[in-house]
């Protein structure tokens, strides 16, 4: 489809161009996202492949083909069970593991990415199997294949395959889940936050972190705080509108907790519409804008025995904006007033 000789932006503005822009950037994109996706893997086996016996080379590069995310993980399990130990019971397990993900559709694959993983583990040496982070304990050649980074990167790859894919179910099945599904696939979208990847993509995964967000009312549970003690005997510094401003000790640093909603309305109501703003707030950083430590949650809280959820942030001074102007002390107020607004 090309533009007609002489055509207006009206008619480029009109819905079946704007259709036509979209869906070829869809499919820029798609093609895009595979073809880096497929890097991971071809950079880091071809190498190790090309060593190997004629015979376990063809059973090594069927287990490969079959993978779809956590690559390097994968390709680490194989190294383990060819080169490091040659134990064929490992690489029959990883077989019959791929063979039952086989089965499970995209969307699965996603909501289920931290079980696969850690399956994956289970099948090396590893110094910290219950923790987050991968130690393992080999001295061959598998930990030199791994990657976390890489692997994080290829799972983000795929979220966007998925978001771009011409069947748009898939992205329409995303925006639209709730509960416990919705927060696992926000978790993993907001794991992507700071990956040095293609921009498109990193947009994309931000939209559609964002979209969800609003639409579900469930925040990353990585801003979640733990260890702060807040009651109706903490400091009391602010008080607007029914709106408490505690002030309270988290990790050896005094901050602010600022209570999201009046004791007359419904925290959880309240907090929902606000999801969306508070994942872009997590996320900036700048001189003029105080940072977003996290979101603090306490049920039964006070005489009410209501829930009570708060915003932490940190603790800057016993003033107001106000007072700080009005001050005497105060620096010049028409250069506060000016780098307040920048």
């Amino acid at each position: 489809m090309t533009q007609p000789y002489g055509a207006t932006n009206d008619a480029l503005r009109s819905p079946t161009t704007g259709q036509f822009a979209m869906e070829t950037q869809r499919k820029e994109r798609y093609r895009s996202f595979d073809e880096h996706s497929k890097t991971f893997l071809v950079d880091r086996s071809s190498p190790f492949l090309s060593s190997l016996p004629k015979r376990l080379n063809k059973d090594v590069s069927r287990v490969l083909s079959g993978i779809k995310i956590y690559p390097t993980l994968t390709l680490a399990v194989v190294v383990h069970a060819t080169i490091c130990q040659k134990n064929q019971e490992t690489l029959d397990a990883l077989s019959l593991a791929q063979t039952e993900w086989a089965e499970k559709d995209a969307l699965s694959l996603v909501l289920e990415h931290q079980l696969m993983r850690s399956r994956l583990l289970s099948l090396l040496p590893n110094e910290r199997p219950n923790s987050d982070s991968v130690a393992i304990s080999c001295h061959g050649t598998c930990p030199d294949v791994f990657s976390p980074t890489n692997d994080l990167e290829a799972l983000a790859l795929y979220v966007g395959k998925l978001l771009t894919n011409a069947d748009t179910i898939w992205q329409e099945r995303i925006l639209s889940l709730q509960g416990d599904d919705a927060q696992s696939v926000i978790d993993t979208l907001y794991s992507f936050e700071g990956l040095r990847t293609q921009q498109d993509l990193r947009e994309l995964l931000r939209e559609t972190l964002l979209e969800l967000a609003k639409s579900s009312g469930i925040y990353p549970r990585q801003l979640l705080v733990q260890g702060i003690e807040v009651s109706e005997y903490n400091e009391i510094i602010s008080a607007y509108s029914g709106l408490e401003v505690y002030k309270t000790k988290y990790l050896d640093r005094m901050v602010t907790v600022k209570k999201l909603c009046s004791s007359k309305t419904n925290s959880r109501e309240a907090f929902k519409g606000c999801v969306k703003d508070l994942v872009v707030w997590s996320r900036l950083s700048h001189p003029n804008v105080i940072t977003l430590l996290g979101v603090f949650i306490q049920a039964d809280f006070g005489y009410e025995k209501s829930d009570f959820i708060g915003l932490v942030e940190p603790f800057i001074g016993d003033f107001s904006l106000n007072s700080l102007i009005r001050s005497r002390n105060a620096y010049d107020k028409d250069s506060l007033s000016l780098d307040i607004t920048r």
